[in-house]
């Protein structure tokens, strides 16, 4: 194999695919799935032996994002289907020497269909420079849950900050019309500065979207505990919802979650 070759094989992104469609009796099932390094799942999982819902989790092979990764996962629900999609660990964002790291989602939610995006957190080591993007696009009657988190880690404690974070959120149409755009970028002076409350150092967006932004309890909502606080906000466009402020991280997540999904399920009809 020549250098040449070896090269461009370095360029190519890993790109996954997951499809999901609904069976005659209305249970979701992976239709189709080509899943390049990192990822890795094993079979669908059912909440109760009567769920429709297909639950399904991300398996990274690696060790979490390192200089030159671009991986893109392209997710997509036909009509009516129910998926829940995790990860199974917090991603590790790795320090960096002059190169980035890149992480684009496509979740495409059809007609019908409601999806749970809940991956864990992004921890960004001393050093690390990595561009995020979700893109969802929604179709009319669907819902959506969509999870974005992020916090600093610092294991030698000599205060050295991730070298740039950046993160978008966008939300369109079935008729690819931008609803919503939710970007931010962090330089290493950003993160010298204190931009999270003490003991509260995970940044936390919640995006209920669709049909998962219509409860009337959550205009207004304020979320306060001990491990949390945030409020929630109306999107632009009528796309829905967003519940945005800091945890204390993973498993102040989880809770945040359960809670949230809890106070959904409430207003409305969600599948378990």
């Amino acid at each position: 194999m020549s250098v040449d070759f070896d090269a461009q094989l370095v360029k190519v992104p890993s790109r996954s695919v997951l499809r999901f469609q609904s069976s005659p009796k209305g249970e979701t099932y992976l239709a189709e799935q080509l899943l390049r390094f990192p990822y890795h799942i094993t079979r669908v999982h059912r909440a109760t032996a009567c769920s429709q819902r297909a639950d399904l989790c991300l398996q990274a092979l690696g060790g979490g994002l390192v200089e030159g990764d671009d991986i893109r996962l392209a997710v997509e629900l036909g009509t009516g289907t129910r998926v829940k999609l995790t990860n199974q660990s917090a991603t590790k964002v790795h320090s960096m020497r002059g190169g980035r790291a890149s992480q684009k989602i496509k979740l495409d939610v059809n007609s019908g269909a409601w999806l749970e995006y809940m991956p864990k957190p992004l921890i960004l080591f001393p050093g690390s420079d990595s561009h995020n993007t979700t893109r969802v696009r929604m179709a009319g009657n669907s819902g959506a849950v969509i999870v974005d988190s992020f916090y600093r880690f610092d294991p030698s404690g000599n205060g050295r900050p991730p070298l740039f974070f950046s993160n978008t959120v966008e939300v369109f149409d079935i008729n690819d019309r931008l609803l919503v755009r939710d970007a931010m970028s962090v330089s290493s002076a950003d993160f010298i500065r204190p931009f999270a409350q003490r003991g509260l150092d995970c940044q936390c967006g919640i995006f209920l979207l669709g049909s998962a932004g219509e409860a009337s309890s959550l205009k207004g909502l304020r979320y306060q505990t001990p491990h949390a606080d945030l409020a929630c906000t109306q999107l632009p466009n009528k796309a829905g919802m967003c519940l945005r402020g800091f945890i204390a991280g993973p498993h102040a997540l989880a809770s945040v979650m359960s809670n949230v999904l809890a106070l959904l399920k409430k207003s409305r009809e969600i599948a378990t």
